[in-house]
């Protein structure tokens, strides 16, 4: 009965409710021949990366990440809906990937993957929602648990 995600098209048939901001980071393999533990704005724009999208998902960034993936969509080698195959693909390849930063101690632990640290992303954040049903909107069980989200994180 609740969904939580980035920001969706305009629906009168869905309620959302704003939780909280997920920050961002850039990651590669350790290996890449290119990049090492830090990349400048230039040369991320030169790199090609694999980007997570969703047909359902509208850009929801803070305007800093915004501005530098819209200007990155020319250098998209692929794109997909599900995390798990991207991440994969840039374990055996020279392209970045754009994560969630709460990504990140799963990520490194598990893939034989790196850190991209940069200066070029003021905000590196996007804003996650609740959405439910308008009908659901005054349930007490759903707002209860999103009450908790948002004071959580």
């Amino acid at each position: 009965d609740l969904d939580i995600g980035a920001a969706i098209s305009h629906d009168t048939n869905i309620y959302s409710k704003y939780l909280f901001d997920i920050d961002f980071s850039i990651i590669c393999r350790q290996s890449h021949p290119r990049v090492g533990s830090y990349i400048s704005r230039d040369d991320f724009m030169k790199e090609k990366h694999m980007a997570w999208s969703s047909q359902n998902y509208s850009i929801g960034q803070t305007e800093s990440l915004e501005e530098i993936l819209a200007e990155r969509n020319q250098n998209v080698l692929l794109s997909s809906e599900s995390y798990l195959p991207l991440i994969c693909l840039v374990e055996h390849s020279d392209l970045l990937m754009v994560v969630p930063t709460f990504f990140l101690p799963l990520l490194l632990q598990n893939f034989p993957l790196k850190e991209v640290q940069c200066d070029f992303f003021t905000k590196r954040s996007s804003h996650i929602y609740a959405y439910m049903h308008k009908a659901q909107k005054h349930d007490a069980n759903l707002l209860q648990l999103i009450a908790i989200m948002q004071k959580k994180f």
